[in-house]
């Protein structure tokens, strides 16, 4: 075993390795997904502190289904028009999740959207929560954290590992 290329080593030390590798993984990972939630939920808490609200009317809705082929969601994605302050006639897309508590949109049904004010083709639905537009954020944390824990738990069985076949 002793003289086997390092690749080919099997046993507990070669599979705490392996979380070793699977932790910086997950902390690149979760690198990547958290600046991208911290970015949407600014960009959200910005358009709900300096935005516009009004009324907007949907002129169009259809159907979406997003996710995985095995859990698909349905999502009602609908074109809402709406005028802004300056009377300037605006377009936008809203969408969510159609479920029993938010059936889809329907044509003609009026909207309350938030528009940035210095560029209104920044929009989002009134009320809109951060804490949605926060949960890349907490996904990204929870990899970084499982990532520091399989590195913490590799190293630590690893280095019992070698001091046992030392």
């Amino acid at each position: 075993m002793a003289d086997a290329p390092r690749w080919h080593r099997t046993g507990r030390g070669s599979r705490w390795s392996f979380a070793i590798f699977a932790g910086v993984i997950a902390i690149i990972a979760g690198a990547i997904i958290t600046p991208i939630g911290v970015s949407g939920a600014v960009e959200t808490a910005q358009i709900e502190a300096n935005g516009v609200t009004v009324d907007g009317t949907v002129v169009e809705e259809k159907r979406q289904w997003r996710g995985r082929t095995c859990c698909r969601n349905p999502y009602s994605v609908a074109t809402v028009t709406f005028e802004t302050a300056e009377g300037k006639m605006r377009t936008t897309t809203v969408d969510r999740r159609i479920s029993a508590a938010a059936p889809r949109y329907s044509v003609g049904e009026s909207i309350a959207i938030v528009y940035d004010s210095t560029d209104p083709s920044r929009t989002q639905i009134a009320g809109a929560r951060i804490e949605e537009a926060l949960r890349p954020v907490i996904v990204g944390a929870a990899t970084i954290g499982a990532g520091v824990i399989l590195i913490v738990a590799g190293t630590v069985f690893v280095r019992r590992h070698k001091r046992k076949t030392s």
